[in-house]
């Protein structure tokens, strides 16, 4: 079974512009997102999303 390309989430703003959404009936890491890609996402707004590039995770040292 493939997994959507379409998510949904709540945006958290931060006061720099860039923000983070969580995944709404998911059990997955926020997703991080740029200043100019929150388009006027305001903080606590339900948005639909796509992962356009995942990140690779960082080793703990």
């Amino acid at each position: 079974m493939k997994k959507s390309l379409k998510h949904v989430g709540v945006f958290k703003n931060t006061e720099k512009g860039y923000g983070f959404i969580d995944f709404e009936n998911e059990e997955e890491e926020s997703v991080f997102i740029s200043k100019n890609m929150s388009k006027d996402a305001l903080n606590g707004d339900t948005v639909e999303f796509i992962i356009i590039s995942p990140s690779r995770k960082r080793k703990k040292s």
